[in-house]
């Protein structure tokens, strides 16, 4: 499998397992703060050029961690853990 093909399939992957499982409107009428940040998005995807690996930061309810993944499966392993939203 090629790297862009790899890629392809690791970011329907990732948008299909962090689809958003919630209502869309608030009791109030309106979003709220945990609505924006709840769906989980790859940001900074690279890979390797001698090997079959991706790279990537993914944002997810206010955390950014880094990602990494390896063919022939690409199962996403977290490498950092960022588990709170300190803003920075």
């Amino acid at each position: 499998m090629d790297m862009k093909r790899a890629l392809a399939v690791l970011i329907v992957a990732l948008c299909a397992v962090s689809s958003p499982r919630m209502p869309l409107t608030a009791a109030a009428g309106g979003p709220t703060i945990d609505q924006f940040l709840m769906p989980g998005y790859p940001t900074e995807i690279v890979s390797a050029r001698k090997v079959d690996r991706l790279a990537w930061t993914a944002y997810e309810h206010g955390q950014r961690n880094v990602y990494t993944a390896a063919a022939p499966a690409f199962n996403p392993v977290r490498l950092t853990s960022f588990l709170k939203d300190d803003g920075v």
